[in-house]
């Protein structure tokens, strides 16, 4: 059985400050390295100038700056402004940022429609994430109707990009049948794909696939080894099983697994 497939609390993939764009505003290079370089408070300065001029790569850096709290207090509050200016004037990572706020209620309130609007613009610009969390809503029939088969589409599309959370959730399905056949062997290789990148959820259902031989032979050093890693990395039900586990193996199984787990990835920023 599955420890868990619930996504309600949305994973953030951030994906970083826009570097050089075609046209190179002057500041814009000095923003990027102040940034890189990990002077954050030149960093504001440059893209702070930009920003006001209504330069939308400075504006989604901005946002980003006051999201993550570099060079700044955490607000996601002023962090939602600035990717509303870049969202507004087409940029996709902006408008993926500010869907996700919208369907989260953070910094703004919970409202589904508008992450909707915003998630389907980014979309158009073929942005995993945004498709990732479009599958999500059709999921949980959270802003879109509860459709499984669309959800499974759209886990699909990000999945193939590389998204963890598409392809953990697609691993889901996979071993439920929902939206999709039942395939266990599917379900595992979009599970491998997740828990190489640190989904928690994922190292834990793949975890407990291998506890109960489901897409591959059973095997209790592999399953203690993700289920060790998914604990590690914030999944709190991985342990009763983990505790399960370690009474039918012995003593040198349980170590191997334990030095497995810890070479597998931290967990995806949240």
């Amino acid at each position: 059985m599955l420890i868990d497939s619930n996504r309600l609390c949305v994973a953030f993939f951030l994906g970083g400050i826009l570097l050089l764009p075609t046209v190179v505003e002057a500041g814009f290079p000095e923003g990027v390295g102040a940034y890189k370089a990990g002077n954050y408070g030149v960093a504001l300065k440059e893209f702070g100038n930009l920003a006001s001029k209504g330069e939308m790569r400075a504006q989604y850096n901005l946002g980003l700056m006051y999201f993550e709290g570099k060079g700044v207090s955490q607000d996601y509050t002023q962090a939602a402004t600035f990717f509303r200016k870049a969202a507004l004037q087409g940029d996709s990572q902006a408008q993926y940022m500010l869907g996700a706020m919208y369907y989260k209620g953070q910094g703004i309130p919970q409202d589904y429609q508008q992450a909707i609007v915003f998630l389907r613009k980014a979309s158009a610009q073929n942005d995993a994430s945004a498709w990732a969390l479009l599958g999500l809503a059709h999921h949980y029939g959270t802003g879109l109707p509860q459709d499984y088969q669309l959800a499974a589409d759209f886990y699909r599309k990000a999945a193939e990009q590389g998204n963890a959370l598409a392809q953990a959730n697609l691993g889901s399905l996979c071993a439920t049948g929902q939206g999709v056949p039942k395939d266990y062997q599917q379900a595992v290789m979009w599970l491998r794909r997740a828990a190489d990148q640190g989904d928690a959820i994922a190292q834990a259902n793949l975890g407990s696939m291998y506890a109960m031989g489901q897409g591959v032979p059973t095997d209790l050093i592999q399953a203690h080894r993700w289920l060790s890693a998914a604990s590690a990395n914030g999944n709190e039900k991985a342990m009763g099983y983990i505790k399960r586990l370690e009474s039918m193996m012995n003593q040198e199984q349980i170590r191997l697994a334990q030095d497995l787990a810890r070479n597998s990835k931290a967990p995806i920023k949240q």
